[in-house]
């Protein structure tokens, strides 16, 4: 009974893909109410994505100061700012060999598991950066999008698999 065992796993520790922030509109509230601009209106390039202006890049999404440029130009965030969410997965199977009496033929039983920690492990986040501003209340600055920096989509949970084969 103690005797065929097999253990096997695979153990995944990578770092997160690079990961660009891009200007999606700005809003401008005035006397007149609130316009908006799409990027391209905003930064005047209708073949270039418009940037953020970075004021102070902590390497961090949640805690990175951004505002948008000056109407007209491109502003000065790099094409990466940060490095999008890591990748901690284990996988891991279990093995067992039992013979049969005619010793060509035996039975393998197979346990796997994938992801076997269960932890989340995000795949994308939100980077789409709006804003309004305010120049009725001194120019203040709000980033509108309420999901920005939030992780939109992760790799599946655990699965676990069971499987008996004859092998002959």
């Amino acid at each position: 009974m103690l005797d065929g065992w097999t253990l096997s796993g695979i153990a995944t520790l990578q770092s997160g893909a690079p990961v660009s922030v891009s200007l999606d509109n700005v809003t401008i509230i005035d006397e007149r109410g609130g316009h908006g601009f799409s990027s391209t209106a905003w930064s005047g390039s209708p073949t270039q994505g418009a940037r953020v202006q970075v004021i102070n890049n902590t390497g961090d999404i949640h805690t990175m100061v951004l505002a948008p440029p000056p109407q007209g130009t491109l502003a000065n965030a790099g094409r990466f700012l940060f490095r999008g969410p890591w990748l901690n997965n284990w996988d891991a199977g279990l093995f067992k060999r039992i013979p049969l009496p005619n010793r060509r033929w035996g039975l393998d039983l197979r346990m796997e598991s994938y992801n076997l920690l269960n932890r989340t492990n995000f795949t994308s986040m939100e980077t789409r950066a709006r804003f309004a501003v305010d120049t009725l209340n001194g120019n203040r600055l709000t980033q509108t999008n309420p999901s920005f920096g939030n992780f939109t989509a992760a790799y599946p949970k655990r699965r676990l698999q069971l499987a008996l084969r004859l092998a002959f």
